[in-house]
């Protein structure tokens, strides 16, 4: 008979495994401490440099490069393509725009053809519209109120801030509405127009003056794109958080009943979240009458002319 003898089993030597060092943080009071060192340091070195106020008459390299470039642009306006099959033809067409509203409603005058509606006809559709969007007291008070314009002798103005107020709106959607639903619809787009939106939202009112009259002169066609650019941004937000909001299921549903995109869009997600678009479109209209009155001091017409006339005499 013959006896297995089993060998015992070697054991292995466990090797005790190094204690790993837990990665250095970098805390915020390491990064304020960096910010103050590098503070002082540029404070030390270029203390008193280029910090004074500079005189009435003194200019630095970059306002010699805007002279220039605003000398180039005024002697080269007619005749450089970029100015001639663009520039000009937008602001052409945005001057028939607001030249066609005021014909439109504005009280006739001697430079002015006879209107089509003319001041009746202007009262009697602001309490007619005021009336089916609202009660008649929207309406009554809509009607008071231009009335009361006439009254004071600003028809006129009135009307040209009015006619400068809806080509501005105008515009603004018509870019606003289809850029506010592609925003909505698509993450990636909605995370490069946002830090331009903000952009636009925090700027001051008066910075889009300047280089919009470089490129489009001066009058009611800079006036409208100034009011257009500050207009856009809360109906192009409103829209996309408009269509953002209406429920995932609803577009699911949509989805399995075979539904294209566009189908969803124009059939489920638009009608769904209408009634936000439509304030969206509300926003847009007081950003453009803060706007409008501003624009007066790039020769646009309307009641901030007035206003301007009024700041200047004291009266």
């Amino acid at each position: 008979m013959t006896v297995a003898i089993e060998k015992p089993e070697q054991t292995e030597k466990v090797v005790p495994a190094e204690p790993v060092k837990p990665a250095r943080k970098i805390t915020r009071g390491m990064v304020v401490g960096a910010i103050l060192v590098v503070w002082l340091l540029l404070f030390a070195i270029l203390r008193g440099k280029q910090t004074l106020a500079l005189a009435a008459a003194d200019l630095t390299g970059l306002h010699r490069w805007f002279n220039d470039v605003n000398d180039s642009i005024g002697a080269n306006r007619n005749s450089n393509p970029l100015f001639l099959y663009f520039f000009n033809e937008i602001r052409l067409v945005i001057d028939n725009l607001m030249t066609f509203i005021q014909g439109l409603i504005s009280q006739p005058s001697d430079t002015r053809p006879v209107p089509t509606i003319g001041w009746l006809g202007v009262v009697g559709i602001a309490g007619y519209v005021s009336w089916a969007v609202g009660n008649w007291r929207v309406a009554l008070l809509a009607v008071a109120g231009f009335t009361f314009m006439g009254l004071q002798g600003l028809w006129q103005e009135s009307m040209d801030t009015l006619a400068l107020t809806l080509s501005a709106v105008l515009v603004a959607l018509l870019f606003a509405i289809p850029l506010g639903v592609w925003a909505g619809m698509s993450d990636r787009f909605n995370r490069i127009v946002t830090p331009f939106l903000d952009l636009m939202q925090t700027m001051p009112t008066f910075v889009y003056l300047a280089p919009l009259t470089l490129f489009f002169l001066i009058g009611g066609a800079s006036a409208v794109i100034a009011t257009a650019i500050y207009a856009a941004p809360p109906a192009i937000r409103i829209t996309a958080h408009a269509i953002r909001s209406v429920p995932g299921t609803t577009a699911e549903a949509a989805d399995s009943l075979g539904a294209t995109r566009r189908q969803a869009l124009l059939k489920v997600l638009l009608p769904m979240s209408k009634r936000t678009v439509v304030m969206g479109v509300n926003q847009s209209i007081m950003a453009a009458l803060a706007m409008v009155t501003i624009a007066a001091l790039i020769d646009a017409p309307g009641l901030g002319k007035t206003v301007v006339q009024a700041l200047q005499s004291l009266d």
